[in-house]
């Protein structure tokens, strides 16, 4: 267990982290962020801020724009002029229970483009293509934790 101290930290850590992260899905830019802050605070740096402060800043951000139905979700998903198989991601990284940052980071180390919405044929092919190799591994590890909980355990003694 974390020492009171060390819990504070990785506390003011993680509310910062949501102030940014919730700010650059809402696509507010850093000064207009900061000026937000201000007004809200007197403080224009999330370092400058105590817990009440934070606090004040995320429940504005909450507030004022909501959270979003599907965070990260390709704006283009429903149009003719986007790939397919934009779909067949959506509903693969919804049997996995995984969110559309995890495609956009493997659209980025796959295809070379920042998000999902970009994707042209191919490159959603071999998003696709990987996500389907990661939901075959999932099944057969899941397999196999299945079937060595039904088997008796071995004894590691010596003879």
């Amino acid at each position: 267990m974390l020492n009171p101290r060390k819990e504070d930290v990785a506390r003011r850590r993680v509310e910062i982290a949501r102030i940014h992260l919730q700010a650059k899905q809402l696509g507010i830019d850093e000064e207009v962020r900061r000026q937000m802050m201000f007004r809200l605070t007197g403080k224009r740096s999330t370092a400058e801020m105590d817990a009440a402060d934070r606090a004040k800043v995320l429940d504005h951000l909450r507030r004022q724009f909501g959270k979003p139905k599907y965070p990260g979700r390709p704006h283009n998903i429903d149009s003719h002029e986007a790939p397919q198989e934009l779909r067949k991601i959506e509903a693969l990284l919804a049997e996995a229970k995984r969110p559309w940052p995890y495609a956009d980071a493997m659209a980025k180390r796959i295809a070379g483009v920042e998000r999902c919405a970009f994707l042209d044929g191919p490159g959603a092919r071999k998003v696709l293509a990987a996500l389907i190799y990661d939901r075959n591994r999932r099944g057969a590890r899941e397999m196999a934790a299945a079937a060595g909980a039904g088997a008796p355990a071995a004894e590691g003694g010596r003879s």
